[in-house]
């Protein structure tokens, strides 16, 4: 990304570059590398919020601090350079914003996926390289529980901007947002929708997340991994607990055949809990009719592709709706 610093020309001073810079995220990126060499913050948070109040903080540090207008341009050139090396454009984020399943998974993957297994050796950056078993996401402090699909991708961006890659490495952000898109693509092939887990309806989403908190526990009690992923999420409401459900299986790492396992015996578990409610309603009926009678409610059965009950009961509800007023006035 060319850091966008506006439409000036020929600035005649350094810090008319940051007086032109538009993009709050820019800015911010300058404040953070600015506090990140310091040995206290030189830019307060505070003034992180608004436009209005970073470029003056910026300028005014960048004055203060360097009395002579060559040491501000080294400065400024500096930021810029970073910036442009750091800063990847708005547009490589937008399949995460427009997909809250994506953004859910994807965060679940950056917040819980250590180093090592992200990056390797390839980074040529201390904060990854030498602690290989730390995970980036913690390590820089964001938000380790997000509660809506806004607070995930901004944290996602805050992920990208507050990494640092220095001058002498050859990795690339965007090679590292392709290469995440790619394992959204893996998560997606590995778990599917399931056909009756479709919307956040509370009594579903409550009973998977109960199962899946139990199979976590039991498989902890075993001496085995369970799904630890599912600690990092907390959803506050049915449809973050319906997002979360699907972040936590799709980002689980775990045997497909044991994930294939648990989604199999959950579908199951969840269909026979439907199918005992479903008898609590019902009341059985003991009756006798002709065999002709019988063959016949056979053959509509079939002709609708239903049950020989479905047909009784649409029989019996469709003559009492035509004669519910006469029943009302003679029973009421």
């Amino acid at each position: 990304m060319s850091v966008n610093i506006g439409s000036v020309h020929q600035p005649s001073l350094p810090e008319d570059i940051i007086r032109n810079v538009n993009d709050l995220r820019t800015l911010k990126f300058f404040a953070h590398l600015l506090n990140s060499r310091a040995s206290h913050p030189v830019i307060s948070v505070i003034a992180t919020n608004e436009k209005s109040t970073l470029k003056p903080a910026l300028i005014n540090h960048l004055v203060m601090t360097h009395h002579d207008v060559p040491a501000r341009w080294e400065v400024v050139n500096w930021l810029v350079s970073e910036g442009n090396r750091n800063i990847i454009p708005n547009g490589q984020f937008e399949w995460l914003n427009e997909n809250q399943d994506a953004c859910s998974a994807i965060w679940g993957y950056l917040s819980t996926t250590t180093n090592y297994f992200l990056f390797g050796q390839q980074t040529q950056q201390p904060l990854i390289d030498r602690q290989p078993q730390a995970t980036l996401y913690h390590q820089l402090l964001l938000n380790p529980k997000p509660s809506s699909h806004a607070e995930r991708f901004t944290c996602i961006k805050l992920y990208f901007d507050t990494w640092i890659i220095g001058p002498n490495s050859t990795y690339s952000k965007s090679l590292f947002m392709d290469n995440i898109k790619n394992r959204w693509v893996s998560m997606l092939s590995e778990v599917k929708t399931l056909n009756w887990l479709i919307k956040p309806e509370r009594e579903q989403c409550e009973w998977v997340w109960n199962y899946l908190h139990d199979y976590h526990r039991k498989e902890q009690s075993e001496a085995r991994p369970g799904i630890f992923v599912l600690l990092s999420f907390h959803p506050i409401n049915d449809p973050e607990k319906f997002l979360a459900i699907y972040g936590v299986l799709r980002t689980w790492v775990a045997h497909k055949a044991e994930k294939t396992l648990l989604l199999k015996n959950m579908s199951r578990a969840w269909r026979e809990r439907q199918r005992r409610q479903d008898q609590k309603e019902k009341k059985a009926i003991n009756s006798y009719v002709d065999v002709k009678v019988k063959e016949r409610l056979a053959l509509l059965a079939r002709y609708n592709r239903c049950q020989i009950n479905e047909v009784l009961s649409d029989l019996i509800n469709k003559e009492y709706r035509r004669l519910e007023p006469e029943i009302r006035e003679q029973f009421d």
